[in-house]
């Protein structure tokens, strides 16, 4: 009886919390929109964040392990990979000679997003010889893929990105299905719904324009869905190794490796206008499951039933944070 009442209060300000936490933003038409999707053939791609492995080891470009993995897993359809940030462990010239060596070990295309590991003077050479800045756009048939660098102004998206953003996403009318890239989940940052996810940092230092500049943005485009990708988990052992949610014709996944029994990366299957998403996991004996399993809800009740006392006091001091700012008197 005291388990069910605990858990009843736990359920209780968990709702209240993200009741009183809920932003209303403006969705506003962009005119009909047709999208020809007979022009996208079923293609797929990989991707991977965290690559440069666990903390605790000392290798100097691509985790050893995923590389192995990888280049036993690629299939026909596999056209290319996305490394979604923190491939080097040090930013250094010699840690981007071996990455470049390394991926020419692997049968694809590859695509960089700059995580914070890899900003840097060497790092951000890399990326304009490789990709012509730090942050950039391609297609692929019908889909846009833009690949952002928060790290710029840590956790947010400076202005000429978001000009060009949606620069793009107007020039390309033709693109219903846009892939977006970040390495930190800067979704999660003030946004009390995702006060229990744990990623990489745990709790980000810093604060995120995501909710006020760009994700009007995404909405401002109801009939386009938009994947928004991140790769920071996975890389200690209290990190989720990956994350699922959805709001409206928004997507957010993420996945990641390094210090997590369930370390993984990612095959994106596209078919017409839905795509499957396959978490591949670096450990043989692990099932992982579908994506829906890792969806903001179920963390929240893994939480609840292994770290009781930490998701009590997170939500309890949100909920008087709340209650402070609504009455400061």
């Amino acid at each position: 009886m005291k388990k069910l009442i605990v858990f009843i209060c736990f359920l209780i300000i968990f709702v209240l919390v993200q009741f009183l936490s809920n932003q209303n933003f403006l969705v506003t038409e962009d005119g009909e929109e047709s999208f020809d999707y007979k022009k996208s053939s079923e293609y797929s791609f990989l991707v991977a964040g965290h690559v440069y492995g666990s903390h605790h080891d000392d290798n100097k470009g691509i985790y050893p392990k995923f590389l192995s993995k990888v280049k036993n897993e690629i299939i026909d359809k596999d056209k290319f990979i996305i490394f979604t940030g923190d491939i080097v462990r040090n930013s250094t010239s010699e840690s981007w000679g071996i990455v470049e060596s390394q991926l020419k070990e692997i049968s694809l295309p590859s695509f960089l997003v700059m995580g914070n590991h890899d900003f840097s003077p060497s790092g951000i050479s890399f990326f304009n010889e490789k990709h012509g800045n730090t942050f950039y756009s391609f297609k692929k048939n019908n889909d846009l893929f833009f690949s952002f660098n928060v790290n710029l102004s840590w956790g947010n998206i400076t202005q000429d990105q978001l000009s060009l953003f949606k620069e793009t996403i107007n020039n390309h009318s033709d693109s219903n299905k846009v892939f977006v890239f970040f390495h930190e989940l800067i979704w999660t940052q003030g946004k009390l719904k995702y006060l229990h996810i744990q990623h990489n940092f745990l709790t980000y230092p810093f604060k995120s324009n995501f909710w006020t500049d760009i994700f009007p943005v995404f909405q401002s485009f109801p009939k386009r869905h938009f994947y928004l990708i991140a790769g920071d988990l996975g890389g200690t052992p209290n990190s989720i190794s990956a994350f699922f949610d959805k709001k409206d014709n928004i997507t957010f996944l993420a996945s990641g490796m390094g210090e997590t029994k369930r370390e993984n990366f990612m095959r994106i299957t596209v078919k017409g206008n839905t795509i499957d998403v396959d978490l591949i996991p670096l450990n043989n004996d692990i099932s992982l499951g579908h994506i829906n399993d890792y969806s903001n809800w179920n963390h929240f009740i893994e939480m609840f039933l292994n770290k009781r006392e930490y998701l009590f006091f997170l939500y309890k001091k949100a909920f008087l944070n709340i209650l402070i700012k609504d009455n400061p008197s």
